[in-house]
């Protein structure tokens, strides 16, 4: 249902080496109210399941957080996220013990209305 119609629009390569996780900005405004992130560390351990995370915002003065996700590691998921406005943005904090590297993708879905009932399912398993 979902499989071919994705837009990558945004990604993000971060590393440190200090204690503080700094949050990376998507520029890209989004429209859809489906997502799916991806995140990759190929020198996190198996134990470990989350990434960082995403928080959906909207550019106002000062900025307001619509909705904060958490990002799974080493993985892809799709969520729904309310859509209050016409466009917002991500911020994506990575977690302060991934030192090594981390990727992260965020892909917009741009298919054909999703049937409410598929959403409503989004939004149950989150």
């Amino acid at each position: 249902m979902l499989s071919n119609s994705w837009r990558l629009a945004a990604s993000f390569n971060w590393s440190d080496t200090t204690k503080n996780s700094l949050p990376i900005a998507s520029s890209y405004k989004f429209k859809s109210q489906i997502i799916k992130v991806e995140s990759i560390s190929s020198s996190a351990p198996i134990k470990w399941r989350r990434a960082g995370y995403l928080q959906q915002t909207v550019s106002t003065i000062p900025i307001v957080e619509i909705t904060a996700l958490v990002v799974p590691l080493n993985r892809q998921k799709i969520f729904a996220v309310p859509r209050l406005y016409d466009s917002y943005s991500f911020v994506f904090t990575p977690v302060s013990w991934l030192k090594n590297g981390l990727r992260v993708r965020l892909w917009e879905y741009t298919g054909a209305t999703i049937e409410r009932e598929f959403m409503e399912q989004l939004f149950f398993i989150k």
